[in-house]
């Protein structure tokens, strides 16, 4: 073989080879990562419309919380809290 390592071979009839750069022979291809726009976007939008959900309950005078507090440590909430966790594993 006595074949150059710098050339390539051409697709003319000629028998002389055309050199290569060395910066184009090892070159590696270049990766870059994938552009999720449509992800970002719709998870800003989700993250936006929470935030705005947050704000109105915390902010709202009118809600009770108090009827609220109540109503989460009643018995038969506490006691279904309890059978759920407590079955939650056997499934």
């Amino acid at each position: 073989m006595s074949a150059q390592p710098d050339t390539l071979p051409t697709s003319t009839s000629t028998s002389t080879p055309t050199p290569v750069a060395a910066s184009a022979r090892d070159a590696q291809p270049r990766i870059v990562p994938v552009r999720r726009t449509g992800q970002w976007t719709a998870a800003t939008a989700v993250l936006v419309l929470l935030a705005m959900a947050v704000n109105s309950v915390v902010r709202n005078e009118a809600f009770p919380w108090a009827v609220v507090g109540d109503d989460f440590t009643s018995t038969a909430v506490l006691r279904g809290l309890g059978h759920a966790r407590g079955t939650a594993g056997a499934r």
